[in-house]
């Protein structure tokens, strides 16, 4: 049985044997590191990811960042290196996460990403320690050999002197040092501080729990520290001591045989995917203040545990998926089957999560916040988009998902009315939605945003259905001898500034004889004696009641002069 040095100089000797083998390997990843990795720091999201796929047995994993004056770091306490490994991160194309449904990997070349910004990376982890060199001189023709994936065994004392003396290099279960020089080491501080400016890189890792970056020094920053907490169903992030809260919810769902069919003959899709029985979506949304808050459309990029640079979906909330990604991870394959059915799948278990969401009192009324839309004809071109509209509309008509005003009910688009009046904060919803449909239920008068409901189609009362209403024999009902409720009537018409002529005509006011008049017809009150002085004359005075209310409130008295023209008797009107 072989020792792991052993080991490590067997795989070298027997990578690229033939001088052709050689020459085509080394080929091979000069392209794929120079081709697929044009921003140097994606590395850092490989390494991250591999420590978020092989934890330690608490599946909690802590990772940390140092930058010294040559070399940069990464050390965690994940799982430490076995054979199958350091077999695997020597090949190309090779993973040992292949066919397992808990790991985010797959392609068996995120590693080789370091070498698009380096030379020379060392491994030390569990029984290992080697490095992959370019400037060995075991290497004789360094332009045909794949030295990328030939290792080379390292002793401690071999190691770069700045490394011997950072200790932890070598007590971490899991160590990498990667070679830079001294004249890019502040391109990489300046990377890094870039990288973790935003916290929600962390947020969708199944095992990365902490995040630090040791060795900054620059004006601003130090170092860096990013903590993620689980507290019931919300995320606690915090970075260097500014804390945010993220409401998180996984959705998992089966994948059809007929989908799997379909995978089958294209060679895009990895053999992983390719067999999965069971997915799974995850979305997140922002809590500020303990209030839902949307996702700015420019900070709105797809997640595969970690940030790819897709942006142009704008979800108003964060998605997490095992979307199918180009091998740098950066774009995704937009009409791939698998992509396909996932964006179908956001768009119904999207308004499952708002109605989830929609059932927490605290929440009710913000889902708005983060509602989605269906995506416009000029988009929806791609099969991805077209994939989500179609399983939107549909979502829309089965899932109750919009807080009703009468009740704990939710409803459905189909389900629902939109008061765009508020009317019904006033007068009974139950009795505005006989008069209006009777099919129907009225949207939370308390719901934020909630214009954003007529993009989905829902049913809106809106200021000609109030006149309508005003006209009924249900308003009448209501308002026999109630002056209060009208005056009411009238203070919210002018809160929500919803005169227009139609309003001047009708006959929903009380005058002095509790009947029913048009504004336009109506003056204020005056005093009996000049009412004595009228003789025949006949005039449409507003009810006392309402009269004195009115002027009580200056603001109020004016806009219903200046709006609904009931005016002031002055007596020429007598006269003539």
């Amino acid at each position: 049985m072989q020792n792991p040095k052993q080991e490590i100089q067997k795989i070298f000797n027997e990578t690229g044997q033939s001088e052709r083998d050689a020459e085509n390997l080394a080929n091979a990843l000069t392209r794929l590191t120079g081709d697929l990795y044009t921003e140097t720091e994606r590395f850092i999201f490989e390494l991250l990811q591999n420590a978020d796929d092989i934890p330690n047995e608490s599946r909690k994993v802590d990772v940390v960042f140092v930058i010294l004056k040559e070399h940069f770091l990464i050390l965690h306490n994940g799982k430490p290196f076995n054979s199958n490994n350091v077999d695997a991160i020597s090949s190309i194309s090779k993973s040992t996460k292949a066919n397992n449904s808990e790991q985010t990997g797959y392609k068996g070349i995120g590693f080789k990403s370091v070498f698009a910004d380096s030379e020379c990376v060392y491994i030390n982890s569990g029984d290992f320690s080697f490095k992959f060199d370019k400037r060995d001189k075991k290497h004789t023709n360094i332009e045909k050999t794949p030295w990328q994936i030939k290792p080379i065994w390292m002793d401690k004392k071999e190691y770069p002197l700045e490394i011997q003396q950072y200790q932890q290099f070598f007590t971490s279960p899991v160590a990498t040092a990667i070679y830079v020089g001294q004249s890019k080491i502040q391109e990489y501080k300046t990377k890094l501080e870039r990288l973790f400016q935003d916290p929600r890189l962390i947020l969708f890792l199944r095992h990365v729990q902490k995040i630090d970056v040791i060795g900054l020094n620059n004006t601003k920053t130090a170092n860096i520290s990013i903590n993620k907490e689980k507290q019931g169903e919300k995320y606690k992030i915090c970075r260097n001591n500014q804390i945010t809260y993220w409401l998180v919810q996984d959705f998992e769902f089966n994948v059809p045989q007929q989908i799997r069919d379909k995978m089958e003959g294209d060679k895009k899709i990895p053999d992983k995917l390719k067999l999965v029985q069971r997915s799974k979506i995850t979305f997140a949304a922002q809590l500020i203040d303990n209030k839902l808050t949307g996702v700015n459309e420019e900070d709105s990029v797809l997640f595969t545990y970690l940030p790819t640079n897709v942006k142009e979906y704008k979800f108003p909330f964060l998605v997490n998926a095992d979307f199918l990604t180009t091998a740098n991870r950066q774009e995704i394959h937009h009409d791939n089957i698998w992509n396909i059915f996932l964006f179908s799948n956001i768009a119904y278990y999207s308004l499952k999560w708002m109605s989830e969401v929609a059932h927490k009192a605290e929440y009710r009324n913000q889902i708005t916040n983060i509602l989605p839309s269906k995506f416009s004809a000029f988009l929806a071109k791609s099969e991805t988009f077209i994939a989500f509209n179609q399983e939107f509309d549909l979502a829309l008509q089965l899932i109750p998902f919009l807080p009703s005003e009468q009740g704990n009910k939710l409803l459905t688009v189909n389900e629902s009315i939109l008061d765009e009046t508020e009317i019904t904060r006033i007068i009974s919803a139950e009795t505005v939605r006989i008069s209006f449909d009777s099919q129907r239920y009225f949207t939370s008068n308390s719901l934020i945003n909630k214009n954003k409901l007529k993009d989905l189609g829902v049913k809106t009362f809106d200021v000609k259905s109030l006149c309508n209403f005003l006209k009924s024999t249900h308003y009448r009902n209501i308002t026999q001898n109630n002056y209060q409720i009208i005056f009411q009537v009238i203070s919210h018409l002018k809160i929500k500034n919803l005169s227009n002529k139609e309003l001047l005509s009708i006959e929903f006011i009380l005058d002095e004889e509790n009947k029913l008049a048009s504004p336009q017809i109506l003056y204020f009150q005056i005093s009996e004696s000049e009412k004595q002085l009228l003789n025949f004359a006949f005039f449409n005075f507003i009810h006392p009641d309402i009269d004195k209310q009115l002027r009580k409130d200056e603001d109020l008295l004016k806009w219903v002069i200046n709006n609904l023209k009931i005016k002031f008797f002055d007596g020429c009107e007598a006269r003539a």
